[in-house]
């Protein structure tokens, strides 16, 4: 319950934050800010796996009651985490002037950015630890934290003359108060009272990080991160500072359908592993339940684009981005296919099917190529990123297809087999 609380809680603050920041800034500037965090979505990736790794092993040794080998756990990824961290912004700060001009933004404020990847890299660890302890009100609280002084901060910094670089440190505040906020909170659980160094911690944690399923899961974060967030970038790159700002409205006014309808893909993993032990056909029927909710819902919200594209614009960002209103459903397509192909990505990796990953893969690269080659304006990468959108959930559907009949084929082997016994 509390997990679903704050997810909606954080995820209602941080529309509203951009959807404030869009009219506060105005277009061009809201361009810049926009694809700033479209990029760190994306170097952010391995926050993302630190957080479940640290929950799946926070949740063993606490069932176990073995706090001492979780705090050797907790105690190595901290140290890595640290030193990854370190590299990481050393690495943006280096490549900063390319960055700057490549998206012709403030070099200052990718100086900014880069001091956000500690923050989320150690920030995962306190947060994947938090969920597997079942702290699950605090872990909200944590994201709730940072947020609302983002938010709060963002408006006053904004007013107050500091636009982009204003908000972006409003950002890296919040997440620092967060993190010292999860750090009091987790301290007790992971002090190693007798002060002794555990191996089997340290055994589960690299048998974790040696499996071939969280290859296949960093592997598949980082494309959904790449795909969700690359038209963003590439759009700062190729058009012109108001079209990239109307474009980032756009994609955001069309993700409104991923808030309304994504909630049951969001939550499809964790129930089809729990159900895996009832069977395929239960993990089907699970699927099939999720994807037709999400589908109503979504299907609904894009006729309402259809139907009063201008009015979404105007409530949401304003009179000055009314141009990209013509595009709108076809953002929201786009948003609808990639929302339905995230369910079914859900559900293959809860069933560790992985024949997914490569064409999911060939589909990234031909969505950035086909940028780079064509004509640059808002409706032509719009365009692009709605019909490799609805190509990739095709492609999803085949790969299911194969999942399903392969499942079938695993099951009446093994049938066989008990027979023969």
């Amino acid at each position: 319950m509390w997990v679903t609380i704050g997810s909606m809680v954080v995820n209602v603050l941080n529309y509203a934050f951009n959807v404030i920041m869009g009219r506060l800034l105005g277009p061009s500037l809201f361009g810049e800010l926009t694809a700033l965090f479209s990029l760190l979505i994306i170097t952010s990736v391995p926050s993302s796996i630190i957080n479940l790794i640290m929950s799946k092993l926070a949740a063993e040794y606490n069932s176990r009651k073995d706090l001492n080998s979780f705090s050797t756990v907790y105690r190595v990824s901290l140290k890595y985490s640290i030193i990854t961290s370190i590299v990481l912004v050393i690495i943006s700060w280096i490549l900063t002037p390319f960055l700057a001009n490549f998206l012709s933004v403030n070099p200052i404020h990718l100086v900014i950015c880069a001091l956000l990847l500690p923050t989320t890299i150690i920030g995962a660890i306190y947060n994947g630890s938090l969920q597997g302890f079942h702290l699950f009100g605090r872990a909200s609280i944590s994201s709730v934290i940072s947020t609302v002084i983002k938010l709060v901060l963002s408006i006053t910094s904004v007013y107050a003359g500091f636009r982009v670089g204003g908000a972006v440190t409003s950002v890296l505040i919040g997440s620092i108060i967060a993190l010292i906020y999860t750090i009091l909170v987790i301290r007790p659980y992971v002090e190693n009272q007798n002060g002794l160094r555990s191996s089997l911690g340290l055994q589960a944690l690299f048998s974790i990080i040696s499996t071939k399923y969280l290859l296949n899961v960093t592997i598949t974060t980082l494309l959904l991160a790449v795909i969700g967030n690359i038209d963003v970038v590439l759009a700062k790159h190729f058009l012109s500072a108001e079209s990239a700002g109307h474009y980032s409205a756009l994609s955001l006014s069309g993700k409104v359908l991923t808030y309304g309808a994504g909630a049951f893909v969001g939550i499809l993993f964790p129930i089809v592993a729990a159900a895996g032990k009832d069977g395929r056909q239960q993990q089907q029927r699970l699927l099939g339940l999720s994807l037709l909710m999400s589908g109503v819902i979504g299907s609904f919200i894009i006729l309402l684009f259809t139907l009063f594209p201008f009015q979404f614009i105007q409530l949401l960002f304003g009179a000055n981005y009314l141009d990209t209103a013509p595009y709108l459903t076809w953002m929201g397509i786009a948003s609808f296919a990639g929302m339905i192909s995230t369910g079914l990505i859900n559900y293959f990796m809860a069933i560790q099917e992985s024949s997914y990953i490569i064409p999911l893969t060939l589909s990234v690269f031909v969505q950035v190529v086909l940028i780079f080659i064509s004509a640059h304006t808002i409706q032509t990468i719009a365009g692009i990123t709605m019909v490799l959108n609805i190509g990739v959930m095709i492609m999803l559907f085949f790969v299911y297809g194969y999942s399903a009949k392969k499942g079938v084929v695993n099951e009446d082997i093994n049938l066989n087999r008990n027979t023969s016994i």
